[in-house]
């Protein structure tokens, strides 16, 4: 018999895939995710699944802690996110009551005034609280984790990894965005298209190719019904562009 082909890591490219990483994180999946759901891993190397489930976490408890379960695509997150931060549920100097700290005070530490402009599609104040602070959510953690389910989309969906020049450029969508115009416009572009694909309540992808460019992917994730991310999967070599807008080869 021959050798087993060896998986590399989709997210390095370069270590071996002796891991299985959760598409959509583990952790994400509400209480209202029928057990029939197909939880979808991807090969990925030690470091590259340990760096973000970190980040992964520390995502959801600012998402959870600031959800009141109003749909089903979030239903229980609330109630999770809460009990993870206390800490005092523990023994003193337990490893679990210093990580539970930790992640609280990290929490707290990050809190900032309220800002309509720069908060989240799907987030704001509560009508019946007045909201002064806010929680902040991090762009950076948003792209990172956008990027990473991207990589696990092309590879799930298409069976193929993204090696330069090929790359991942990630759009999360706020209230009062400036890029409102184009999100409009990637929607047309989509429509014609656009596939879907249902991970039970918290998690909806439509995805297409370009037809003139098979390279191309355009990928719109609901999380949790509340947060929209736009991801393009783009080879940007190939874009010529006119005076007016970029176009694709």
């Amino acid at each position: 018999m021959g050798k087993r082909k060896r998986k590399s890591c989709i997210y390095c490219l370069y270590k071996e895939g002796s891991t299985k990483d959760h598409l959509f994180p583990r952790r994400w999946y509400p209480s209202s995710t029928s057990s029939k759901i197909q939880r979808i891993t991807v090969p990925a190397c030690r470091e590259c699944n340990q760096k973000y489930a970190k980040i992964e976490d520390a995502l959801f408890l600012r998402v959870a802690v600031s959800l009141e379960d109003p749909v089903d695509g979030a239903r229980g997150l609330s109630e999770i996110g809460m009990k993870r931060l206390r800490f005092s549920d523990h023994p003193i100097g337990s490893k679990e009551y210093k990580v539970r700290k930790k992640a609280f005070m990290e929490l707290l530490e990050e809190l900032q005034p309220y800002k309509p402009e720069s908060t989240l599609d799907g987030f704001g104040p509560k009508p019946e609280i007045r909201s002064e602070f806010a929680v902040k959510i991090g762009t950076e953690r948003l792209l990172k984790i956008g990027e990473k389910i991207v990589k696990g989309l092309e590879y799930e969906l298409f069976g193929r990894l993204v090696r330069p020049p090929r790359r991942v450029e990630i759009y999360p969508v706020y209230i009062n965005d400036r890029l409102t115009p184009y999100y409009e416009k990637w929607q047309e572009l989509l429509d014609p298209v656009k596939k879907v694909m249902n991970l039970g309540p918290a998690f909806k992808v439509e995805f297409g190719t370009d037809p003139c460019n098979a390279e191309t992917s355009l990928f719109r994730m609901r999380i949790w019904d509340h947060i929209t991310i736009w991801g393009w999967c783009i080879n940007r070599t190939r874009i010529v562009r006119t005076s007016r807008n970029p176009v694709h080869q």
